[in-house]
This record gives structure tokens, C-alpha cells and sequence, in this order.
């Protein structure tokens, strides 16, 4: 209790303190000493000032009950130190005395310092204010000098003034006539010497400074033209105002050089001199110059510059460099050159519409003539572009040597990255649509190429495989020479193993085109895979649409003999058609797997394609067996109608006729086993087809046979190499039998008829086996002939035997 008591009294001493230490705004007013302080002893002294200092720093009553004026408030009038002592003692604890003390201390240190600073502030203050106080009283001594000579010198520029007006009031008028007359003459000198101006100006090629100087001297020339002197100067100024048009309509008119022979890699973008040009129009529109005809030679003459400049793309031009080297040459420059056009016009003919030089280009509103004329130019500039480089990517499009894909889509990224730079700086020509369709119509052209190029190796392939078939002759069998060499096959199997590369190429060269990588082609990835299976389609009716012309006697362009076809090559395209139904699944595979989109699978149909060759190939089998049929019968015809057979000797070996029938029936046989492939396409049955089967070969159920059922010679043909020789050979034997009953035998002649029908018979047993129909023509013949004969003796058997057992003779 005591150390509290004792702490009381020393508690109560900072307080007064903290009050009357607070900083105020108001300096000190009576001595300057830093340690100047109010009387802390005075206790209404004390209440005014805690009373300036609360008022100074707006404090409100922070502790006790809320009061301003409560004693246990610090900060109030009616702090007093003691009760707020026994205040703390009685409620708080002594760790809490302890810190209260403490927190005390501090703030009486802060608001010392405080006050220290702040008086030292308002004393240097009040020393500045001495310090000017004195400079001032020693300068108003001065002033009232100066302000009293001032004033003097009013008083005599006033008297002055009034003495000048009173001198010139009457000659004021008489002044301001001679200024007028002055400011006439300057004009009048300046209109005479005007033709002297208007000659320097054009030499020194100051046309603009020569425009303003007619423009404004024409108003006072036309005004007083009725006076003789005017009419000289105006019409001097006219003349030279005439020349001058002229001389700068000389300059809208604007020619390209000549191109270098050759490859123009050299040749650089036409330079023109914009400034020249822009002032030239300048200075015409200034003289009043239709505007019209102005604003046509302006552009006129940028597209000189523009052509000279897409000469680098003509087809017969740079033939040796890459198309897309020529199209990053000619981008930037070709952009280039526009945008500064649009821009000069724009400067010349659009001023007074597009003032602000950032007004947004792609929503403003257009229109009038001169908008109508750029816009017009730049479409068509562009539009110049664009089919300029689809002509030079398109060039030899049909040839071997058309331009690559990866080439194709490097020119393409160019001209779409100058079209994106375009859209960008003039939108309002709305050129995406058309580079797209640029584009588009680009790829389309390749595609075309290499479709082109198939049918190319499609038409050359058969023709060479006609001369090929043609020429070929083959190893006559009967005369020892061997068998055949298999050229047919192999000729076949190498036309159809082109056409299948071929595919494979095009293939090949149309993939680069669906690269995930090539971002601006991705659009038309649908486009080009439906057009590729169309083309797919297309080109496999017009292989069908050739092998019909072929059969119609159409399709060979070489001569005079384009109305037929040998037999051998009829077989062949035979042959063709079934390995092109043969490889045409891998074919639309290889397609669908390559350009693969959604929609296109349906576009070509394989069942659809393979039943259009299988009837083609079974038109042609039935053409070629006919042909081979007829060219048997006409020999036979011939052979036996040449003869007499009335008068013949005694047969020793077999008749020209018979081996001549033979021979060709083995080179059918060896020409079918080469090129006709069996089961391809299905069984197809018909009345004229193989008919195999048991019997004898004796003569006497020749009439059993005849009524048993009709022989059809011309039925369709089953894709069988038996049904085939046996259909040709029919046609053949039935001539015979016909030929047959128009001749008439004698005894030997009777017997040459039976050894070569014996011989024939033999023969094609061995090829074909016994067959029951044609067993039936051999007695149809011979009973013919018998019907035929004066003196019918048949041939002993044991004779018979051994002319065919011996040699036959040569033909």
C-alpha cells in the first residue's frame, strides 16, 4: 500500500504533464526561447491550454464514463490526477499498475519530444518572418520613389497622345484612302507579275505554289476580264496554266519497261513515285480538274505497276524456279504496293470522308463514287493476284511434270497469309470468301491432274497393249516351234500393274493435302475427299466407257483401222477387266483409308463398280468368240469351196483347211489360258457353254442328237477357258457342215473330207475332251458329205490311222 501511495503522487505529475505538453499550431507569441512553457502551477492557465490542445487534435473522451469534462478522463478540462489515482489503485491489479505506469512514461516521453520539435518549428518560423519583416521596411523607402517617377511619366505619355490626335484628326481620313490605294496597287503588282510567277513556278516544278497563285488571282482576272490589260494576263495565264495541266497529266500517265527475255527473276516490283503521283493529282484537283477522269488515271496507272508486277506469274515466265519461291517474292511487295494505293487515293480523292487516320475501316459505311472506284480497283487488283498464281500452279496440269503438292500448298500458304494481311488492313473488301475459292479451285485442279494422268496411262497403256497383241506373233506349235512365250499374260499383267502404280502415285501425291498440320486446309478436307471418290467413280466408268468404245469399234484413235479390233486383243481388254475387278477393292481401300471424311464413304460402291466390269468383260468374251468363230468359218468357207472335191486324189495326208482349223483352235487355246482368269465374277451359265459328257464317237446317233435339243451358236459365254475354245470352235464346225452340204464329193474327195474331219476331231479331243455337241457336228458333216457324194466310199480305218499317225504336212 504504501509503494501505491507513493507511486500516486508521481503519476499524477506526468499527467499534468501529458495535458499541457500536447502540440499546438499556435507559435509561441511572447519570447523565442525553445524552453518557454506555460506555468503548470496557474490552474486556469492549465484548462486553457488542455483546452486549445483537445480542441487542436479533436480528442473526445477515450476513458471513464464517455465525458469530456470527467476527472478520470486524461484528456478532459476536468482531469484531476488524484482521483484518477485512486481510480486505477482501487481497480486494478498491480501487474496491470505496473503496465499502466509504463504505458504513461512513454507518453509523456512521445509528447515531449513532440513539443520540443514543434516549438523548434515555430521559432525558426518566426525568426524568417523578422528576418522578411526588416528586407521589407528597407525596400518601401525605394517604392515610393519609383511609384512617384511612374507616375510622372503618365502624366506625360497622356499629354502626348492627346497632342498626336489633336495633330492627325484631320488628315485620318486622307490616311486610310492611301492604305486602301497601297493594298490595291500590292494586288495590282501582284496580277501583272503573275504570269512571270506562274513561268518560274513551272520550271522550278512548283506546281502546287503555281496553283495557288492562279487560284487566288483568277477570282479579280475573271472580275475585271472586260479591261484590255486583264484580258492579256489571263489569257497569258491560262496558256500556262494549259501547259502545265499537261505536263502533269504526263505524269498520271505511266508506262511499264520492257521485260528482260527469259526467266524475269531479276525483275523487281515497278517503282513508283507515289509523292509525284499524289501531288500531281493534288495540284489538278486544285485547278479544278474533273475529278472523275482524275481519280481513273490515277488508278490506271497503279495498275500498270500491278501487272508489270504479276508478270512473274505468267505461265510461260520463271518456268525453272519453284511456283512457291515466286510466290514469297511476290507477297510482300504485291501487299505492299496495295495498301500504299488505298492509302495515297485515300489522301487525294477521300480526305474530307475519312479524316481521322484511326477510324475502324471494316464498320464504316461506304459509298459514293470515289469509294465505289477504289473498291472496285482493289477487288479486281486482288482478284488479279489470286488467278494469276491458281494459272501458274495450274500450268501442265495434265503432264508428268505438273507442280508438286508440297509446292501447291507452299504457294497456297503465301497467298493466304497476304490475303489474311489484306482482310486486316482493308476489311471492307470482304477478299476471304474469294481466297478460299481460290484455294479450293486450286486443289480441285490438282486433284483433276492426277486424275488426268491416269486416264493418260489408262488410253497410252491399251494402245500400247494393241500394237503390242498385234504385232506379236506366235510360235507355231504344229511346226515344232515350241510353246508360247506367255507375252500375252505378261503384256496384261504389265498394263494392269501400271494402272495400279499409277494409283498408287496419285494417291501418293494428293495425301499432303489432308496434313493435320496444314491448318488453313483443314476447311476443305470434306470438299476435297468428296471430290476425290467422285473422281475415283468417274474414272472407273470412263476405263469401262474405253473398253466399250473399243468393243463398238470406237476406241482406237491411232488410223484407218479404228473401226475393228483383232481377237487376240479383244481377249486382252477381256483380261484387263477381270484384273481391274481384281484390284479394285484394294484400289477404293487404299482411297478410303488415305482421304478418309465423314460422309464420303458412300459416294463410290464396289459392288456397284465390279458388276459394271464383270458386264463389260462378259461383252467383250462374247465379241471375241464371235470374232474367232467368224474368222474360222471364212477360212472354212474358203478352203472348201476353193477345192474339187470331185476330182480329188487319194488322201496321204490331212488338207491345208483342216490344219490351218487346228492350228488356230491351239493358239485360241493358248491365248485364253493366259488371259482369261476362270471364276472371276461368278458363275454365269448359258446355253452356249461347256457340255461335256460321255458317248462314243461313232456316227449314229447323229440324228438323235439333232432332235435331243437346238444348238445355240451365239449364247452367252461362261468365263471357263473350255467354254470358251468350245464356243469358238462350234461357230466353226457348223460353217463346215453348212459349207459342206453346198459342195459335191467324188470318192477321194469324200475320203480327204473324212481324214481331215478325223484329224480335227483328234485335235480337239486333246484340247477340249470329248464333247457330246461337238461330236455331233463331225456327223452332221460327214453324213452331209455322204448325202453329197456320186461314189461313196468311206476311207479304211487302218488307212485312216496311219495318215494321222504320220507327219502332217505343212501348210
Amino acid at each position: 500500500n504504501e509503494a501505491m501511495a507513493t507511486a500516486a503522487p508521481r503519476a499524477s505529475s506526468p499527467a499534468a504533464a501529458s495535458a499541457t505538453s500536447k502540440p499546438t499550431s499556435t507559435p509561441p507569441a511572447s519570447s523565442p526561447s525553445p524552453s518557454a512553457a506555460p506555468d503548470a502551477g496557474g490552474g486556469q492557465q492549465q484548462k486553457r491550454a488542455r483546452a486549445i490542445l483537445s480542441q487542436f487534435y479533436s480528442v473526445g473522451a477515450a476513458e471513464g464514463d464517455g465525458d469530456g469534462d470527467s476527472v478520470l478522463n486524461l484528456n478532459g478540462s476536468s482531469f484531476d490526477a488524484e482521483s484518477y489515482t485512486h481510480g486505477l489503485l482501487k481497480t486494478k491489479k498491480l501487474t496491470d499498475l505496473v503496465a499502466k505506469d509504463k504505458e504513461l512514461a512513454d507518453e509523456i516521453k512521445s509528447l515531449d519530444s513532440r513539443m520540443k520539435s514543434l516549438v523548434y518549428d515555430n521559432y525558426n518560423k518566426f525568426i524568417n518572418a523578422t528576418d522578411t519583416i526588416k528586407k521589407m521596411k528597407s525596400n518601401v523607402q525605394h517604392m515610393e520613389e519609383e511609384m512617384k517617377k511612374l507616375r510622372e511619366s503618365m502624366e506625360n505619355i497622356g499629354s502626348c497622345s492627346d497632342q498626336i490626335n489633336t495633330t492627325l484628326s484631320g488628315r485620318r481620313e486622307k490616311i486610310d484612302h492611301l492604305a486602301t490605294v497601297h493594298k490595291l496597287l500590292t494586288r495590282l503588282q501582284f496580277i501583272v507579275e503573275l504570269p512571270a510567277r506562274l513561268r518560274k513556278c513551272q520550271s522550278m516544278q512548283a506546281y502546287a505554289q503555281a496553283a495557288t497563285y492562279f487560284n487566288q488571282a483568277s477570282g479579280l482576272l475573271v472580275k475585271y476580264k472586260h479591261l484590255p490589260s486583264f484580258v492579256r494576263i489571263h489569257s497569258e495565264c491560262e496558256e500556262i496554266m494549259s501547259d502545265m495541266k499537261k505536263q502533269l497529266y504526263a505524269q498520271l500517265l505511266v508506262t511499264a519497261p520492257p521485260a528482260p527475255a527469259g526467266d524475269v527473276t531479276s525483275i523487281s516490283p515497278m517503282v513508283l513515285n507515289f509523292k509525284q503521283l499524289e501531288d500531281a493529282a493534288t495540284v489538278l484537283l486544285q485547278l479544278k480538274e474533273p475529278e472523275e477522269e482524275l481519280r481513273k488515271q490515277f488508278l490506271a496507272c497503279h495498275s500498270v505497276a500491278f501487272d508489270y508486277l504479276l508478270m512473274q506469274f505468267a505461265p510461260d515466265r520463271n518456268t525453272n524456279i519453284p511456283v512457291h519461291e515466286i510466290a514469297k517474292r511476290l507477297g510482300p511487295p504485291f501487299f505492299t504496293q496495295l495498301l500504299r494505293t488505298f492509302e495515297s487515293y485515300r489522301s487525294i480523292f477521300m480526305a474530307r470522308d475519312l479524316e481521322d487516320d484511326d477510324i475502324n475501316l471494316e464498320n464504316f459505311h461506304f459509298e459514293g463514287p470515289a469509294w465505289d472506284q477504289v473498291f472496285k480497283f482493289s477487288k479486281t487488283v486482288f482478284e488479279k493476284y489470286l488467278r494469276a498464281a491458281h494459272q501458274k500452279l495450274a500450268e501442265n496440269k495434265s503432264s508428268a511434270q505438273s507442280v508438286a503438292s508440297e509446292e501447291v500448298i507452299s504457294c497456297l500458304a503465301v497467298v493466304h497469309d497476304v490475303s489474311l494481311q489484306v482482310n486486316r488492313q482493308l476489311p471492307f473488301l470482304h477478299i476471304a470468301e474469294r481466297t478460299s475459292d481460290m484455294i479450293s479451285s486450286t486443289v480441285l485442279a490438282s486433284v483433276e491432274a492426277q486424275f488426268a494422268g491416269l486416264h493418260t496411262v489408262a488410253v497410252d497403256g491399251l494402245t500400247q497393249l494393241n500394237t503390242a497383241v498385234d504385232d506379236h506373233t506366235p510360235p507355231d506349235t504344229l511346226a515344232g516351234q515350241g510353246t508360247d512365250d506367255h507375252f500375252y499374260a505378261a503384256a496384261v499383267a504389265r498394263f494392269a500393274q501400271e494402272l495400279s502404280d499409277a494409283f498408287a502415285q496419285a494417291v501418293q501425291k494428293l495425301q499432303p493435302f489432308f496434313n493435320p498440320n496444314t491448318k488453313f486446309l483443314q476447311q476443305f478436307h470434306m470438299q476435297f475427299a468428296a471430290n476425290i471418290f467422285i473422281k475415283l467413280q468417274q474414272f472407273f466408268l470412263f476405263l469401262d466407257q474405253l473398253f466399250t468404245n473399243y468393243q463398238s469399234g470406237t476406241g482406237d484413235k491411232s488410223g484407218a483401222n479404228s473401226a475393228r479390233i483383232s481377237p487376240a486383243f479383244a481377249l486382252a481388254l477381256v483380261g484387263v477387266c477381270q484384273r481391274i475387278e481384281g484390284f479394285l477393292p484394294d484400289v477404293i481401300t487404299l482411297v478410303r483409308e488415305s482421304f478418309s471424311a465423314a460422309g464420303t464413304e458412300e459416294l463410290v460402291k464396289v459392288d456397284e463398280l465390279k458388276a459394271v466390269f464383270t458386264a463389260t468383260s462378259s461383252r467383250l468374251l462374247q465379241m471375241y468368240v464371235q470374232m474367232e468363230g467368224r474368222l474360222l468359218s471364212s477360212f472354212m468357207r474358203k478352203a472348201l469351196e476353193t477345192n474339187n472335191w470331185l476330182r480329188a486324189k487319194e488322201p496321204k495326208r490331212v488338207g491345208a483347211g483342216a490344219l490351218f482349223f487346228l492350228q488356230r483352235c491351239q493358239e485360241a487355246h493358248v491365248l485364253v489360258e493366259q488371259l482369261l482368269l476362270e471364276h472371276v465374277g461368278g458363275s454365269r451359265g448359258g446355253a452356249g457353254g461347256a457340255r461335256s459328257g460321255g458317248g462314243s464317237g461313232g456316227y449314229g446317233t447323229a440324228g438323235a442328237l439333232f432332235f435331243e435339243r437346238k444348238v445355240d451358236l451365239f449364247a452367252r459365254v461362261d468365263f471357263s477357258r473350255t467354254a470358251v475354245i468350245a464356243a469358238i470352235t462350234r461357230i466353226g464346225l457348223k460353217s463346215l457342215c453348212e459349207c459342206v452340204r453346198l459342195c459335191t464329193f467324188g470318192r477321194f474327195g469324200f475320203q480327204q473330207l473324212q481324214v481331215d474331219l478325223a484329224y480335227i476331231k483328234q485335235g480337239l479331243t486333246n484340247i477340249l475332251g470329248l464333247q457330246r455337241d461337238l461330236v455331233f457336228f463331225f456327223e452332221e458333216a460327214e453324213m452331209n458329205a455322204r448325202c453329197r457324194c456320186s461314189d461313196c466310199a468311206p476311207i479304211s480305218a487302218g488307212v485312216l490311222q496311219l495318215i494321222l499317225t504320220n507327219k502332217p504336212a505343212a501348210m
